[in-house]
């Protein structure tokens, strides 16, 4: 097939809910992508931890293969959300729910 010829698609058939349906369903894998987002990063501090005996943002940022603003912010949710604990201008450490948390991980 040539570029110019297009592919025959299958039709989208949209089904109309109710915006707080729409919203609660949104709001459902916003949730799922945040537990995601936590365990990795649990995961990795608690890896460079025991490799290193600190986990710092750059290398955080350099083994997910994000910017450092990026953990930055997802430290401080994590912060708020109790799991890990940082000075400014010094390393993370995982709080004790950080680290049930990680260890969960790792036994999966």
């Amino acid at each position: 097939m040539s570029k110019l010829q297009s592919y025959e698609r299958e039709a989208f058939e949209t089904v109309e809910r109710a915006p707080e349906a729409q919203a609660k369903g949104f709001a459902t894998v916003r949730r799922a992508h945040e537990s995601e987002m936590a365990e990795d990063y649990v995961e990795l501090i608690a890896e460079l931890i025991e490799l290193r005996g600190e986990a710092r943002p750059v290398e955080i940022a350099e083994r997910l293969g994000v910017k450092s603003p990026t953990v930055t912010k997802n430290i401080s949710r994590l912060k708020a959300a109790g799991l890990v604990r940082r000075e400014r201008y010094r390393a993370i450490f995982l709080t004790d729910a950080g680290r049930e948390l990680a260890e969960a991980c790792r036994r999966r």
